[in-house]
């Protein structure tokens, strides 16, 4: 999941609940919330599902309890049940303090693009209740793309085109996917303190997702606001060759 600091856009939380308490007939409604502007397509040599979004509202509404369940800094979220009011609530006391408009759900602008293993998105789709028709699309096309028959999948969104948004929510699903490039990251990682990054990170997610977040911003663009040290310059040249090897053309 990338973090950006772009201008922010106030999000209706009237909308997204009406839209989640609504009559789930799918295909009137998908037309008329313009959701036919997410595509949704498995990707080559691996099975990695890639969302797209011309607007950035629909692809993180779509993505948000699936996300925050997987890697929400906050133990109320992750890896609990909850409901779409309950998180913006949430998060528009925690973060809108210094933001303007004050009180505006800004998630959407926040938050540019995403990435979800396959224990997530089962975990919302069949423990969670109160699905929005974003989400129902979603599962929808999961099946029938036949990810859930898979033994494992992985999930990432980013809006339409935004190419180093995409190549930094592929290197998530590659490190969950592929046990060889997973563990040669781990272990270049540990040599490393970069104590920068490390804190960047734990403030905006949980620990759990910690040096797959390490590994990606990494390889392909550092946070936004993270001094960047002669030891993270060191690291990025040692994890570009072990990247080399699974991505030839990265």
């Amino acid at each position: 999941m990338s973090f950006c600091t772009q201008k922010k856009r106030t999000g209706n939380k009237d909308r997204l609940l009406a839209e989640a308490a609504a009559p789930c007939n799918i295909g009137h409604r998908f037309l008329s919330l313009g959701i036919l502007m997410l595509t949704i397509r498995k990707l080559p040599n691996y099975p990695i599902w890639h969302v797209e979004s011309d607007d950035r509202w629909d692809l993180a509404m779509t993505f948000l309890r699936i996300e925050e369940y997987y890697e929400s800094p906050n133990p109320l979220f992750q890896g609990k049940v909850f409901s779409l009011e309950t998180y913006m609530d949430w998060y528009v006391r925690e973060y809108s303090k210094t933001k303007k408009p004050y009180g505006a759900f800004t998630y959407a602008s926040d938050w540019s693009a995403f990435n979800v293993p396959e224990v997530a998105v089962r975990a919302v789709c069949e423990t969670f209740t109160g699905h929005s028709a974003k989400e129902l699309w979603l599962f929808d096309e999961l099946t029938k793309q036949g990810a859930f028959h898979e033994d494992q999948f992985y999930l990432i969104g980013n809006k339409r085109g935004a190419k180093a948004y995409f190549e930094h929510e592929y290197r998530h699903a590659l490190f969950a996917l592929n046990r060889e490039y997973h563990n040669a990251m781990i272990e270049i990682i540990a040599c490393f303190p970069i104590a920068e990054l490390r804190s960047w990170i734990l403030e905006r997610y949980s620990k759990t997702v910690l040096l797959d977040e390490i590994q990606a911003y990494t390889l392909t663009g550092w946070p936004k606001g993270c001094a960047i040290t002669e030891e993270m310059r060191v690291l990025q040249q040692l994890l570009k060759r072990i990247e080399q090897r699974h991505i030839p053309a990265a």
